[in-house]
């Protein structure tokens, strides 16, 4: 068969061709295969990242590695979108700029303006609110809020920042005027100051400002995140990933603003030069106190003095503001709050934080500093609530009038009385504060009661001034209040709730005479017959002893993985609750001081663990760095809260020498009522400790919660 040669030129160009374009294509795939395996298949976003002083909004680490407070903003929303972050270093200016042409996706920390609405689209729901504050250097003679000294001087501002308008609007306000002197950053106007080119520079409180005086605060603003203008899908998921967000935790913002910016409000106080003369000028200023709302505030006969809660929250509050208090306190609340509506003079005492509340009892509240749940104390032996023991004048009174309306209200002084009635059977339940609650259970007198935490009802503890007070005595006790650490308050809370009630031995046999003859008698049975045992049983506890050697971690004396898993099993039908704790970035700690220091890392640990658990709970070292805790029988929310922050708190108080920064942990619980195998537990809590460590870090999460 004859072929032309012209026919096969043209085969082989488009046999050529074809082939190019298959080698081509399949170039590109493995090119987008390789990119899909980076990403994940996640979109990728752009987001402006500038420079802010210090990182606590926008840190970054000499490993690359990002975090702060719009850091963790971010990654919240990641958990509802499939985006993947490309960071984009620059300038604030540099990062608007970007945003405006869309050479990046996404900007957080931004103002909203009418003008920036114009040419950006932001989210609904703001991702936090800043503030307008100006510093001056320690030491410096101009108070807080001292307009006449601040009228001539020189401020320093960053450019194109909203703040630069508050503060003209500011001055205005409050009749000054200043020389404005440009910065291209905040870092630069700290130095300008310290050198003296200026005498006083603006910052917003999302700047980490050390060192330097804090003279004013103003101009709260919520701050968003901005997209370039157009971009309806961006937004529209942006939007959605929010509302996830706050519907799952309407305090995310709250509780990662006190994680980064908490310093700030716990700075050196500056108070205005009138509060400074109202301090130097040592007015009397008494504080009323309940002589036995235990463990709050009581007196003590014992040491003549005032303890509890509220006066070890007051001695700070002396220390930092150099008020002295006079202590009035042969009076129950009652009287207390019958009295404080009516006195004159500089007069305080502690109250529910309720502005209803506050304005019944003519006083002015501040910020509050703890928070109890209420409690329902009945007798075991009542079958039915028709009767309740309440305090003529008292907030949990008007609450369980409100919510319990079918209840026979039964007046009595105090709480005391309240307790004794329900214990005698002449009402069936009162009402009162866990703190209290946990007083109570120390009495053996009261063994016959049940308490039960009641689900939506809190009480919030705050300090109540009255308003026939000087207003300068209100301002001073909230900035004192505001200055001390949650931690510190959280160890006060702690540390008086964990106080012992002294008993007697002459106590428990006057109140218990024949069980404790019983008890003696017993007693002197068993020493003699233990006797015999230790003697018989002598090479049975060798034994043990290999057993037990064998069944525990070498290193920390903890049960190892195996045994805790059996033992676990033995009591899972139980309710309680099944803890993995982790150390945060333990990898770290080897590889920067080496495995002693790592070792002596995971003792500490373990040993903080172990004290505070019960002897009939179970306590293991399940891993390298990792840890579990099965609390038999302990199933209630709010211990189980309590417990994971006397973990942090006591986590506070280690000090491994060397080591810095300090060691963080990872919690994860799962409540269960015995329907879970051991895997399921496991598996479960790992899981909350990893988003834990995953979202925040130094945190704890339980899940089982109905």
């Amino acid at each position: 068969m004859k072929i032309e040669l012209k026919n096969i030129k043209h085969f082989m160009l488009v046999f050529s061709f074809i082939l190019f374009a298959f080698l081509l294509n399949a170039d590109l795939y493995a090119d987008t295969k390789k990119e899909d395996d980076k990403t994940d298949g996640r979109k990728i976003i752009r987001v402006g990242w500038f420079d802010i002083m210090g990182d606590n909004t926008h840190g970054k680490d000499e490993d690359g590695n990002y975090s702060g407070y719009d850091y963790d903003f971010l990654m919240a929303i990641a958990q509802y979108t499939d985006w993947q972050y490309e960071f984009i270093e620059g300038d604030w200016s540099e990062c608007y700029e970007w945003l405006k042409n869309g050479d990046i996706d996404i900007m957080g920390i931004v103002n909203k303006t009418p003008e920036r609405q114009k040419i950006f689209d932001f989210a609904y729901t703001p991702s936090g609110t800043e503030f307008c504050h100006l510093y001056v250097t320690m030491g410096s003679d101009i108070s807080y809020e001292e307009f006449e000294k601040l009228d001539g001087a020189r401020i320093g501002v960053e450019k194109d920042t909203y703040q630069a308008r508050a503060l003209e609007e500011y001055a205005k306000n409050n009749n000054f005027t200043y020389d404005e002197v440009i910065f291209d950053n905040i870092e630069l106007a700290t130095y300008a100051l310290s050198r003296g080119e200026i005498d006083v520079f603006l910052a917003s409180n999302t700047d980490f400002v050390s060192g330097f005086t804090k003279i004013a605060q103003f101009n709260p603003i919520p701050f968003y995140y901005a997209v370039k203008k157009g971009n309806t899908e961006l937004l529209n998921e942006l939007n959605s990933a929010l509302n996830k967000v706050f519907t799952f935790n309407p305090n995310f913002t709250l509780e990662i603003y006190d994680k980064y910016f908490v310093k700030d409000l716990n700075e050196s106080i500056v108070f205005t030069k009138e509060e400074k003369d109202f301090i130097l000028s040592k007015p009397d200023v008494y504080i009323m106190y309940d002589s036995a709302w235990h463990p709050i505030e009581y007196f003590n006969e014992k040491t003549g003095e005032c303890e509890g809660i509220v006066p070890d929250i007051l001695k700070k509050i002396e220390d930092v503001s150099g008020l002295e208090f006079k202590l009035t306190t042969e009076r129950n609340s009652v009287e207390i709050l019958k009295e404080i509506r009516e006195k004159g003079g500089n007069a305080l005492t502690s109250i529910s934080y309720d502005f209803t509340w506050a304005k019944k009892n003519n006083v002015k509240i501040t910020q509050p500093f703890a928070t109890c749940s209420i409690v329902r104390v009945s007798n075991r032996n009542s079958d039915e609530y028709k009767k309740v023991a309440l305090v003529e004048i008292d907030y949990i009174t008007e609450n369980v009038k409100r919510y319990y309306p079918e209840l026979e209200p039964v007046y009595y002084s105090d709480v005391n009385k309240c307790i004794e009635a329900v214990d005698d059977g002449l009402v069936d339940c009162t009402f009162i504060n866990n703190y209290q609650a946990e007083y109570f259970l120390n009495f053996p007198e009261y063994k016959n009661l049940v308490f039960n935490n009641i689900d939506n009802f809190n009480q919030r503890l705050c300090f109540g001034v009255s308003k026939y007070s000087d207003p300068v005595l209100f301002t001073i006790l909230s900035k004192s209040l505001a200055s001390i650490t949650r931690s510190d308050i959280q160890k006060i809370v702690y540390d008086n709730n964990t106080k012992g009630v002294d008993v007697s031995i002459r106590y428990f046999i006057e109140l218990y005479p024949i069980q404790t003859t019983i008890t003696a008698i017993i007693f002197v049975i068993l020493v003699f017959t233990t006797f015999l045992l230790l003697v018989r049983n002598k090479r049975s506890k060798e034994k043990q002893i290999l057993l037990d050697k064998a069944s525990r971690d070498a290193l920390t004396g903890l049960l190892n993985p195996k045994s805790f898993k059996k033992a676990v099993e033995q009591v899972i039908e139980n309710k309680g609750t099944y803890i993995i704790v982790d150390i945060d970035d333990f990898k770290e700690v080897n590889d920067k001081y080496g495995h002693q220091v790592g070792d002596e890392v995971i003792i500490e640990v373990a040993n903080l663990l172990q004290k505070l658990c019960r002897k009939t709970d179970l306590c293991a070292r399940i891993g390298g760095d990792e840890f579990a805790i099965f609390l038999n029988g302990l199933y209630d929310v709010q211990v189980l809260r309590a417990i994971c922050d006397r973990i942090f708190i006591k986590l506070s108080e280690l000090d491994i020498e060397g080591l810095e920064p300090k060691i963080s942990l990872s919690i994860g619980c799962v409540i269960t009522k015995g329907d879970k195998s051991y895997e399921m537990l496991y598996n479960e809590a790992d899981r909350a400790m990893y988003e834990i460590k995953n979202s925040q870090k130094n945190g704890y999460q339980i899940v089982g919660i109905e």
